[in-house]
């Protein structure tokens, strides 16, 4: 992951898992840093940011029959933290957000959309499939279709850690996983993890 390969992100990476470790709370966030943390050295001091740089170089021997073997790093704290969000996830278009002291709670529209059907058709008699109980199912073509509107109802409702809701608004197109709401359909996200992309 990015983030903690990087010195102010590492750090900062291991406060946030530290403390998600001590409380017994954590979210998506904190344990999709946790499994990086436990397999890189980081740079809490000169010895383990060079051994980070030598991880990330991808270095290349002129003998390829060598291998270079670095020490296999393997802490088992940094795993994020324990506890569960109430969160199940969601995707599609906000229709409205309440915020709370810690969470806000976000809902969805209705799904809209156009879809193909069939108007006129015809049974020809090649036969496609036998039913259990012998009768035939004959070959259906359709030979005019026209699109047609259609509403399905919207994913349940998310909350969302008011730290991640920062960016979001409704009509935006988010898709919530654990608790954490992010843009999509974009080349870049206006907001990753409630943190504005520059």
């Amino acid at each position: 992951m990015k983030i903690v390969s990087t010195p102010n992100g590492h750090l900062a990476s291991l406060a946030l898992v530290g403390c998600a470790e001590l409380t017994g709370q954590s979210d998506y966030l904190l344990r999709s840093l946790g499994g990086p943390l436990s397999a890189l050295p980081g740079f809490r001091g000169p010895h383990s940011a060079t051994y980070t740089a030598v991880l990330a170089a991808s270095i290349t021997l002129d003998d390829r029959s060598a291998r270079l073997d670095a020490p296999r790093l393997d802490r088992s704290w940094p795993r994020g933290g324990g506890g569960s969000s109430e969160s199940v996830g969601g995707t599609g278009t906000i229709l409205s957000i309440e915020p709370s002291a810690d969470m806000a709670k976000v809902t969805f529209a209705k799904i809209k959309g156009m879809q193909p059907k069939c108007v006129r058709g015809k049974t020809t008699n090649r036969v496609v499939q036998i039913r259990d109980d012998g009768t035939l199912v004959y070959e259906f073509i359709c030979v005019e279709e026209r699109m047609e509107a259609y509403t399905e109802p919207p994913a349940p409702p998310q909350k969302v850690n008011a730290r991640y809701a920062t960016g979001l608004e409704p009509g935006m197109f988010v898709s919530i996983v654990d608790s954490v709401a992010y843009r999509k359909g974009a080349p870049a996200p206006a907001y990753v993890f409630g943190v504005p992309v520059k």
